[in-house]
């Protein structure tokens, strides 16, 4: 359930940042197999040469606000 959330959640942020065209999420890692979860990664890529993107206040989290990366 985690897992379908957690997709659904970057779904949506990637159709937003889609409309700006500034920000694009170009890698996802989540759910390492085994115990290593310090591996999970998001690779944000900023498309605009010349403009900076502020990423303040940005997060990912489940249904119960549970901060998951």
């Amino acid at each position: 359930m985690r897992n379908v959330f957690l997709l659904s959640s970057l779904f949506l942020l990637v159709l937003k940042c889609g409309l700006t065209g500034q920000v694009i999420f170009s890698e996802i890692m989540f759910d390492v197999v085994g115990s290593d979860y310090h591996d999970e990664y998001v690779e944000i890529y900023n498309l605009s040469a010349t403009d900076s993107v502020d990423l303040s206040g940005w997060q990912f989290s489940d249904s119960s606000g549970t901060d998951w990366l």
